[in-house]
């Protein structure tokens, strides 16, 4: 069945819960913007804009708008938000005082005019300490609402003259020029842009023309340094050198590839200069080819004070507390605005003593004021007419999803499956309408936090926060095909590999003394929520995503014992401390959660081979392949890797993520390596991000590294991440969102650990087991297992404690002996000594009817006699009601004989074939088959490997392989089973398969088979068959074929008696299964019955991942 059909039908779901209506959340507050005709503008600097009658046209406004009800609303913040929870900002838009000409008449006229001050979005501020300044890094615009209805609006107001006694005359004011270029990012991490590059040797000339100064001029000056030698940046006034700013040498050679990339420093300068003067600025790198970069300069002078041009800002940073009376020259005319507090403006009174404006005033802070004249000012450019909105009044809701706009749809479609699957209140949202209410319409990080702090603090039950959307470490879309679409939070440090980190911990600081996140562990936070990221960037990937999520919750395919696997892969040398930390880990896994089978490839297990200058593993690929296709419930990497690999052997690539057909079997991965989810840096798409985009296939969440991280704490948020996976509060399973949350709370190590993102969905429910299994206490005592006595056990399913009798299904039955030893082999490091659960002593399936269930199997004698604890796991699945179960027994030892076995001298039979039964020794098949064998012993199989007896083995070409965990027991029948094995990329040419077998009574037998590999892509098919036949009515095309898991095109074209098309259907068959059914109703393309008669049915199979066809023709009898 295609996976589509679960997608449609929670969606058919969904849309019947939209329609009954949805649980109304509890209204904290109200937004400005719930009601009333909303229009937003655009500034890019601060200053006096101008809305007119032809601005109101083309913003939309009608004609007959009342000027009276216009109203501006805008934050006023200057710079970024601030980052701490406990620093004040405005609640909601804050309603601008703005001045309107033509108002009384009722009427908004050609000549009619609002003026408004703005302000932009970089920080630049006066303290009595002097000048601040910082460039906003998220965004280059500020954004202002008009609401032309409702109540009359706020205007600006008269601020009388002060009187008294004159401290201190001010003809003269504080004025800055600030110069800052962001062009370079110079380790793709990071918040840090910096401007104009220079080599050494290079300079560059800024020319000022500063009219009225009146002082020397203070330069501040930030350069970086990527030098390998200590370098300078040389400042010269007019060519003439005033001083040198230093900054060390930045560590180069061997064993510098994670260190520190550039250098900054600060520094000032004062000279003295007339109004015209040029700035040179040259880099010195103190050898060839060295760079270095201006990040920013600013300057701080004082000049006269009179109007220059139509309009001057200006303010005083000395004396503050004293009456100051200004005197501005060349004034008559002027208006003069007291922006202090540029959301409560006031018109300064002021008198005119001949060409001079003169007011008095008094302030314990620095006041800024803008004098002008006239009305000719630059208009806002126009973004449009917005919707209501009202995100303050929504916050009772366990989950959020933030949405890029483009994924809306999408982002509403998982809120609503969440809903009805999951029973959570989801509420979907998008970036804009965040930065609308939070952060005045701009970009801002912090805005996307102080909106989850909203809903966490005012609803009382916010658990999940899921951002739908790609991001990037550029804010500003400087670079091409730029991913910004949902920003993260990108650190402060931008120099060092390491220390520099993207992360989405950020949003989910929530407590009232965080925010700040200083980088060092003394800085950490704590998660209050669980976050995580879906990486799309296009609407076709982010409802990829979505059915994905959907179809990995809800489709009976994906059931399987694949959910009862654990797997582990590590590194090589190192001194082996991969080696040790999957033997700490998987420790932690099998004492603790005995349900979970446990598997480990550790690359010095296996052979390696040289290739050039580096070493690979085909046999560790293979493995690795071959777990995936199998399926694992998660798959936890740990060693050395980057954005597209793993390990410098390459054992798993992108390249091997694209061929990945695993649909059915996703697994949760986690990747203890450097830089494989580096999912902002929007020039490569990481090697994480398309194991989750892959649609055929890959991994349903990721808890990955987005930068290189240390093998030390690396283990300490694993450790946790171990702690907390199968963990249950209230005997329920907790969600991907809380496994995360809990992870890194307990995993806190600095910023490294903060490397670590969620990729996946946050509120998913990890393929737990939903039911329990219990084993029957009464019958056969479970204590010791004896060699070659036969075992029956009984038991049940069960829900909440009692018996599930609704559950029909089949048990998937894991009984393993002690661990068993082994050794690497010493390739890079010190040969390594492991233990792993291999040996199985029966592996098998029986039928649950009614939620009973009973079988049998007999203990072989090649068993450990070590009289230590032994393991059961057991899993249970029932496709028809889509549930599932599990349990485990750790409760019995094995050792010991039988005092009364069975004589058994027969050998097992043997039958063995290549992709199908109906195999012909010596065919050709696809480089990619599967090996099958059907075995067959009245006492069983031995799938043990202890001593010379090796259980079921493979001798390939003379490659050898143990096949004792492809084996399972029939249903309800130990006495035969199959082996599948998937063989792997195998290179064109012929073969010699054998495999040999041996019986619980240590009897052995082999068969050889042959087959040839094709150099060619080769679609093979079996078993086709049309039934019934001869067709009366309706009948079901069906056939059997070599590449299970891929999507196949399948064309079905019926030709009548004289070869003409009578039907013809075509359609995509996605993660197919090995056997694909068919129906049709034996109707012609418009619907018609078919007369009877004989006919011929074509059917034309095609794969979409490599071309390969095949096509099937068969003779159809039609007795309607």
């Amino acid at each position: 069945m295609k996976h589509t059909f679960y997608i449609a039908m929670w969606r058919f779901i969904s849309l019947l819960v939209l329609a009954c209506g949805t649980m109304q959340s509890a209204r904290a507050q109200s937004s400005v913007l719930a009601s009333g005709n909303w229009y937003k503008v655009g500034i890019t600097e601060t200053g006096i804009y101008k809305i007119d009658r032809n601005t109101l046209d083309v913003l939309g406004v009608p004609s007959s708008v009342n000027p009276k009800k216009i109203k501006i609303y805008g934050n006023g913040i200057k710079g970024v938000l601030p980052q701490s929870n406990a620093e004040d900002r405005p609640v909601d838009l804050v309603e601008n005082a703005v001045f309107l000409s033509g108002q009384n008449d009722g009427s908004f006229d050609q000549n009619d005019y609002l003026l408004f001050y703005g302000i932009g979005p970089d920080k630049e501020t006066w303290t009595e300490s002097g000048f601040q300044y910082q460039k906003n890094f998220y965004s280059d615009t500020s954004f202002y609402f008009m609401q032309v209805d409702g109540a009359d609006g706020k205007r600006i107001s008269t601020k009388e003259n002060a009187e008294g006694i004159v401290d201190q005359t001010i003809s003269t004011f504080d004025d800055f020029v600030v110069f800052e270029e962001d062009e370079n990012n110079l380790i793709s991490s990071g918040r840090g842009w910096y401007g104009e590059t220079l080599s050494s040797g290079e300079s560059q000339t800024f020319s000022h023309q500063l009219t009225g100064l009146n002082s020397n001029v203070e330069l501040t000056l930030s350069g970086v340094s990527q030098s390998s030698e200590d370098a300078t940046f040389d400042v010269s006034i007019n060519n003439s050198l005033i001083g040198s700013m230093p900054i060390d040498k930045v560590p180069d050679g061997p064993g510098t590839t994670y260190s520190i990339k550039a250098r900054q420093e600060t520094q000032s300068f004062s000279f003295s200069t007339t109004d015209s003067f040029d700035l040179k600025i040259a880099f010195d790198g103190n050898a060839s080819g060295e760079r270095g970069f201006i990040d920013y300069y600013f300057l701080t002078f004082r000049r006269n004070l009179q109007l220059y041009g139509n309009e001057t800002d200006f303010r005083w940073s000395g004396n503050v507390g004293e009456r100051l009376r200004y005197e501005i020259n060349n004034a008559e005319g002027v208006k003069i605005w007291d922006v202090t507090n540029p959301v409560n403006i006031k018109e300064q009174g002021y008198n005119l003593s001949g060409n001079k404006a003169v007011f008095l005033s008094q302030s314990e802070s620095i006041e800024e004021y803008v004098v002008f004249e006239g009305a000719d000012f630059p208009t806002p450019f126009v973004i449009g007419k917005i919707s209501n909105q009202n995100l303050r009044g929504e916050t009772n809701y366990d989950a959020v999803i933030v949405s890029h706009p483009s994924f809306l749809a999408e982002a509403e479609s998982l809120s609503q499956f969440h809903q009805t699957h999951d029973g959570l209140s989801v509420l979907t949202v998008t970036t804009k309408q965040v930065y609308n209410e939070f952060s005045s319409g701009r970009q801002d990080v912090s805005a996307i936090r102080d909106y989850v702090r909203h809903v966490y603090d005012h609803g009382g039950r916010l658990k999940y926060l899921l951002l739908f959307g790609d991001c990037s470490y550029d804010y500003k879309d400087r670079v091409s095909n730029n991913t910004n679409l949902v920003p993260t939070y990108e650190s402060r440090q931008s120099f060092h590999p390491i220390f520099s980190y993207s992360s989405d911990d950020y949003f989910g600081f929530l407590e009232s003394d965080e925010g700040v996140w200083e980088e060092t562990v003394s800085g950490d936070h704590t998660l209050e929520i669980g976050v995580g990221r879906l990486p799309a960037k296009t609407k076709g990937e982010a409802q990829a995503l979505v059915d994905k999520i959907i179809y990995y919750s809800t489709s009976p395919n994906t059931l399987g014992k694949w959910r009862g696997e654990i797997t582990y892969v590590a590194d090589d040398g190192d001194g082996n401390v991969h080696a040790r930390h999957v033997e700490d880990l998987s420790e932690l896994i099998d004492t603790t959660y005995a349900l979970y089978n446990i598997n480990k490839l550790l690359l010095d297990a296996f052979e390696q081979e040289s290739s050039g200058s580096s070493e690979k593993s085909p046999q560790a690929k293979a493995a690795l392949k071959t777990r995936i296709k199998n399926g694992t419930f998660s798959i936890n990497f740990i060693g050395h890797g980057n954005e597209r690999l793993w390990m410098e052997e390459q054992i798993f690539t992108t390249a091997d993520i694209e061929e990945l057909t695993n649909r059915n079997k996703l697994p949760i991965f986690v990747t203890a390596t450097c830089e494989f989810g580096r999912y902002d840096d929007p020039i490569r798409t990481s090697g994480a991000e398309e194991l989750l985009l892959l649609e055929q296939g890959g991994a349903i969440a990721l808890l990955t590294t987005s930068r290189p991280v240390f093998a030390s704490t690396n283990f300490s948020l694993n450790r946790a991440f171990h702690e907390n996976i199968f963990r249950k509060e209230s005997n329920i399973n907790l969600r991907l969102g809380d496994v995360i949350r809990l992870t890194k709370n307990e995993g806190l190590e600095g910023p490294v650990n903060r490397n670590f993102t969620l990729l996946g969905d946050p509120m998913m429910m990890p393929a737990y087991p939903k039911l329990d299994i219990i084993i029957n206490e009464t019958g056969q005592q479970l204590d010791t297992l004896s060699a070659l006595e036969e075992i029956t056990l009984t038991g049940q399913v069960h829900k909440n404690g009692s018996i599930f009798e609704t559950f029909n299904g089949k048990l998937s039955i894991g009984i393993f002996d002690t661990e068993q030893a082994f050794i690497t082999k010493g390739q890079e490091s010190a040969p390594y000594s492991y233990e792993l659960r291999t040996n199985a002593i029966f592996r098998g399936e029986s039928s649950v009817l009614e939620g009973n269930f009973s079988f049998s199997f007999i203990v072989p004698k090649n068993i450990s006699y070590q009289f230590k604890n032994g393991k059961m796991s057991l899993y249970a699945w029932d496709p028809n009601s889509n549930l599932d179960a599990g349990g485990s027994s750790r409760d019995f030892v094995i050792g010991g004989t039988s005092g009364q076995p069975a004589t058994d001298l027969n050998p097992p039979l043997i039958s063995a074939y290549i992709n199908d039964r109906s195999f012909k020794n010596g065919a050709t098949v696809g480089d990619s088959p599967l090996f099958i064998a059907d075995l067959e012993d009245e006492s069983g199989i031995t799938t043990t490997s202890i001593g010379v007896i090796e259980g079921i083995t493979l001798n390939l070409n003379s490659e050898e392989f143990n096949l004792n965990g492809f084996y399972t027991a029939n249903v309800d029948d130990f006495k035969g089973g199959t082996v599948v094995f998937p063989l792997q990329d195998l290179e064109p040419g012929n073969y010699a398969a054998t495999i040999k077998v041996w019986d619980t009574h240590n009897n052995a037998s082999e068969e050889t088979i042959d087959f040839k590999v094709s150099d060619e892509p080769i679609l093979f098919i079996y078993n086709p068959i049309v039934y019934p036949n001869p067709v009366i009515g309706s009948t079901t095309f069906a056939f059997e074929h070599d590449r299970e898991d891929e999507d196949l095109f399948i064309t079905t074209i019926v030709y009548g008696p004289r070869g003409e098309i009578i039907s013809k259907r075509e359609q995509l068959i996605e993660n197919s299964q090995r056997r694909i059914e068919i129906p049709w109703n034996a109707t012609t393309n418009s619907g018609e019955a078919l007369r009877q008669g004989v006919y011929y049915s074509r059917m034309i199979i095609r794969s979409r991942l490599d071309g390969a066809m095949k096509e099937i023709t068969q003779k159809l009898v039609i007795q309607n």
